[in-house]
């Protein structure tokens, strides 16, 4: 399991500041939560995630696919599946991490990982770390 610490300017944001607490809370396991991968995508039922914050099921799905239609998840219900989006970003950068990315993208579906790559390529993200993602660039037109 990776330690991961809480970047004190999560609670400055915006978006998370207008969040009700059940809301901030839903935010951060999306961050925090056990199933993370380095890649910012996990996989857990609604269920679960209940279990785990006391937020009901019904809330967990409305919050979810708020954060969806704002853009800062990916949410697949029928997958179980969700993508932290900015995740990259809050993360302590090192080539063996880069390489734990590279690793679990590769295990991921190709719509996925295109929607990814082009997501971290818009924000320069690759190239500012250089990060060589021909790899996944491959695996995409597959």
């Amino acid at each position: 399991m990776a330690l991961r610490l809480i970047d004190d300017l999560f609670w400055n944001d915006e978006y998370i500041s207008d969040l009700d607490t059940d809301g901030k809370c839903l935010y951060e396991y999306c961050i925090h939560n056990p199933q993370q991968k380095p890649h910012g995508v996990f996989i857990v039922s609604v269920d679960q995630i209940a279990l785990h914050t006391g937020i009901a099921v019904d809330k967990v799905k409305i919050l979810l696919e708020k954060f969806d239609k704002a853009g800062k998840v990916k949410w697949i219900p029928e997958q179980k599946k969700v993508w932290t989006k900015k995740f990259l970003l809050i993360q302590m950068k090192n080539p063996t991490w880069f390489k734990g990315v590279i690793k679990a993208l590769k295990k991921e579906d190709c719509t996925l990982v295109k929607e990814y790559v082009k997501y971290y390529n818009d924000l320069n993200f690759w190239k500012e770390n250089n990060v060589d993602i021909s790899e996944l660039e491959n695996q995409k037109e597959q």
